[in-house]
């Protein structure tokens, strides 16, 4: 499977995020809530567990999601047909004049385009 293209950096960034909330996270202290370092994810983790059990979704949703992972979206494409090879001329056309009214990447031709010899 092809990478990311040569010189992103988004994976670095996202290390660097992670690398700093884990830092904190063990070196977080606070007198006054009893929290020594090291203690602060699992007081975290527990407060996210009664949220749940108190009957917060948003709690629930969070717990299942780092347990079974996020659930895939769907995608409907009903009655789309995705391969150009299955479009007939007068749906390709279509296609392009809208590709062109929207803005898209699509040039606008010299002159008005013939339906009847695209083939």
């Amino acid at each position: 499977m092809a990478g990311a293209p040569v010189g992103n950096k988004n994976a670095q960034k996202g290390k660097r995020w992670l690398e700093a909330l884990d830092k904190a996270l063990k070196q977080y202290t606070d007198k006054s809530k009893k929290i020594e370092a090291g203690q602060a994810l699992d007081r975290i983790a527990k407060m996210v567990v009664k949220e749940a059990l108190d009957g917060a979704f948003w709690a629930i949703e969070e717990i299942g999601n780092r347990l079974d992972g996020k659930p895939s979206q769907s995608i409907d494409f009903t009655g789309e047909i995705t391969h150009v090879r299955e479009l007939s001329d007068a749906q390709l056309l279509e296609r392009l004049e809208r590709a062109r009214d929207a803005g898209g990447a699509v040039e606008s031709p010299q002159s008005p385009p013939d339906a009847s010899g695209v083939h």
